[in-house]
């Protein structure tokens, strides 16, 4: 069953990237790295507009989690600094999760996506998604592949947002897939 916050966050994230539709279409054709960094390193980058979007914080790199996103009273640092020891700590310390938030170009290979698939098993939040590219006739084999890396995982209830995207002509397309350990499954029927 699909919930609604990969809903949510499938339509915000489909939203903002078609809100910046020139720049990565542009980059689509050159290098991995600038592509990658839309997504996730320039300025008001992908992310931080999604973040914005949900009324979320973002982070990068947290425990090698491409992104976190999460509520600012989940900051432990700032909101329940008690004691010199705490008060001098700095950085970013999560009480919890909202959105665990990894992004692969290549999802084949030893550090593509199944790797990114399996971190984000071993992460407690609300939501995990793993946003990733494939050829608009492949999408589905795709999720199929990457729903039997959870076949055998204990917690039946974890899922994962699988969101693909694909080069329609010169726009960008995406499909959402929850992803289970029983089953994979378009979050939305339809392309947009």
């Amino acid at each position: 069953m699909v919930n609604i916050m990969q809903k949510n966050f499938l339509y915000t994230w489909k939203a903002v990237c078609e809100k910046n539709r020139k720049d990565l279409s542009n980059s689509w054709y050159y290098a991995k790295r600038d592509y990658t960094n839309h997504i996730l390193i320039n300025d008001n980058n992908i992310i931080m507009q999604v973040a914005n979007a949900l009324n979320l914080e973002v982070f990068q790199e947290y425990y090698s989690i491409d992104a976190v996103f999460y509520e600012k009273e989940s900051d432990v640092v700032n909101n329940e600094a008690k004691n010199e020891t705490w008060t001098n700590t700095r950085g970013l310390w999560l009480k919890h999760i909202q959105i665990a938030f990894e992004h692969e170009n290549e999802l084949y290979g030893s550090s593509g996506g199944y790797q990114e698939m399996c971190h984000l098993l071993t992460i407690n939040s609300d939501l995990k998604v793993l946003v990733g590219y494939a050829g608009k006739d492949f999408c589905d084999k795709v999720a199929e592949d990457f729903q039997s890396i959870m076949s055998n995982i204990n917690d039946a209830s974890q899922s994962i947002l699988l969101i693909l995207g694909y080069l329609d002509g010169d726009n960008i397309q995406w499909i959402g897939y929850n992803v289970t350990k029983n089953s994979f499954n378009r979050v939305e029927k339809k392309f947009i």
